[in-house]
């Protein structure tokens, strides 16, 4: 399942409304020390059609999407 995919059908505290961060939006998770520097985080932002970014340690990068990385579904930022 693709991470897109699983924020989208993700229903944590019965709510269905959540989806993948951006680049930006998980680097202010992580200025807030809402997401901790070890983790990588797949965002919503693409690099293009093989590869999308990911956030880790306050730095952005990409590497192909059949890579696996942690997905943090979010409702609103």
């Amino acid at each position: 399942m693709s991470a897109a995919k699983y924020c989208v059908t993700y229903n944590g505290g019965g709510m269905t409304d959540w989806f993948l961060p951006s680049t930006g939006e998980l680097g202010l998770m992580y200025n807030r020390g809402i997401i901790p520097p070890e983790k990588f985080y797949w965002s919503s932002s693409e690099y293009d059609l093989s590869n999308s970014y990911y956030f880790d340690s306050g730095g952005i990068n990409y590497f192909l999407k059949t890579n696996t990385c942690d997905v943090r579904p979010i409702r609103a930022f």
